[in-house]
């Protein structure tokens, strides 16, 4: 099993000669083939007699949705809102090179270190993942533990897995200002490290 994962590593960007390094560019060539993939499935599904609706809309009960004003009634109604990125009001934020969940999945180079802002699951798959791919990530969340709205022992467990993997989490813990310092980005803390420099982003979401 581990061996046949090993051969195969080159397909998801992976080398491992002597040592393992990330060919990002090829790690984001294959993630536009998946994504490309997966929306012409849609529009597939489209055409065998889906109908698909890319606008805002008000579901009323069981059965019905108004779309733009038109109402629409089946048997069954999907509804995948998806999200869209939401930046934080924190000084400083607005001239700096920061990167959302949108964005972070583009970047062709590993970044030194990652800073990301919030400990939910996205902030946190996207933690571990570069933290695999050989980055330094430091997770900062202003809730006293991670993911705050799952059970204490969820939480406790999911932060001893993170760390076991080196990456290290600020907790109870608020950005108050960000900067940039060359290709770096430094985060203000209200916590006794005081600073924090590397690649930032954010991990807050609201529906699209």
């Amino acid at each position: 099993m581990r061996a046949r994962l090993a051969s195969r590593a080159a397909d998801y960007g992976v080398t491992i000669e002597g040592r393992v390094t990330i060919d990002m560019k090829k790690v984001v060539a294959r993630k536009n083939v998946v994504s490309n993939t997966a929306q012409k499935n849609i529009l597939a599904c489209v055409d065998a007699g889906l109908h698909r609706y890319a606008r805002s809309c008000a579901f009323y009960f069981t059965k019905r949705n108004e779309v733009d004003g038109n109402r629409v009634t089946a048997d069954k109604i999907f509804i995948n809102v998806g999200g869209r990125a939401l930046v934080p009001p924190i000084a400083g934020v607005d001239p700096i090179d920061f990167l959302t969940n949108e964005t972070i999945v583009n970047v062709e180079s590993v970044p030194p270190h990652l800073l990301i802002l919030g400990g939910s699951y996205m902030g946190l798959e996207f933690a571990q993942m570069f933290r695999r791919f050989g980055s330094k990530v430091t997770v900062v969340e202003a809730a006293p533990r991670l993911l705050p709205r799952e059970d204490d022992d969820m939480s406790d467990a999911i932060r001893d897995i993170l760390e076991r993997e080196g990456i290290t989490i600020h907790l109870a813990t608020k950005c108050t200002g960000l900067a940039g310092r060359g290709a770096a980005i430094v985060a203000q803390l209200d916590a006794p490290t005081g600073t924090v420099a590397g690649r930032a982003k954010f991990d807050q979401n609201l529906p699209s």
